[in-house]
């Protein structure tokens, strides 16, 4: 467990004089064990002139999770976690320490929030070409998988427009895409339309009752991967 720990630690990247304070905390075996920086010291500020609607966040509140490293393939454990949606970045908390992860260095990553784990991957090995980021686990077997994009869209009202009564806000407006994925032929496919879906999956003829609304039913889709499970 304390090796893990101090892995965390020894990737930090030093951007101003006190992330080197807190970098001279550790011990100079700590700081030298590795060279390929995994984590940076958060510097995101999100200052404006604008006061704000709603959280960029998956949760709000930092809670426990782990992380996997791909460069190890081992997970990071007893660490705090909070995912930023709107940015696209993990932010993490260790031993009182925070940390912006590298996304390209992060296979998956768990947020703990009371009974329920919820589970991100790093899209790239699902579909390289559609530049996801992170996305959440809704179902995964050994052949299909069905995943969440959790997306926050951003809506500003300016009160600079003339005869504006409005004032300056931004409201972040949550939105999510469905997917669903086949390790046997590599097809990864939003989940939008029932004719297409049908045309991807023929299997699913033998289901049942499919609707527009079941395609984006976080309950219903683990029924339907699992289906598709069984028959593939």
């Amino acid at each position: 467990m304390i090796r893990l720990v101090s892995a965390l630690f020894l990737t930090i990247v030093l951007f101003n004089a006190k992330s080197q304070q807190q970098a001279n905390l550790l011990s100079g075996s700590q700081r030298n064990l590795g060279e390929t920086p995994f984590f940076s010291h958060v510097q995101v500020k999100k200052n404006s002139d604008y006061s704000t609607k709603g959280s960029t966040y998956y949760i709000n509140e930092l809670k426990p999770g782990k992380i996997k490293i791909l460069k190890n393939k081992t997970y990071v454990e007893d660490v705090e976690l909070r995912y930023d949606i709107y940015f696209e970045q993990l932010q993490v908390r260790a031993n009182g320490v925070y940390f912006a992860a590298e996304n390209d260095h992060v296979s998956d990553f768990v947020i703990n929030d009371g009974d329920v784990d919820h589970w991100f991957y790093n899209s790239k090995p699902y579909a390289p070409d559609l530049d996801l980021g992170f996305i959440r686990s809704i179902y995964k077997g050994e052949e299909i998988a069905v995943f969440a994009k959790d997306i926050k869209r951003e809506r500003k009202n300016d009160s600079s427009e003339p005869y504006s009564s409005v004032s300056n806000t931004i409201e972040y407006l949550d939105e999510i895409d469905y997917y669903i994925y086949s390790a046997s032929n590599s097809v990864f496919y939003e989940l939008k339309s029932k004719k297409k879906l049908l045309e991807k999956f023929p299997s699913l003829k033998e289901f049942g009752n499919i609707s527009k609304s079941n395609l984006k039913n976080e309950k219903f889709l683990p029924e339907l991967a699992m289906f598709l499970e069984k028959s593939n």
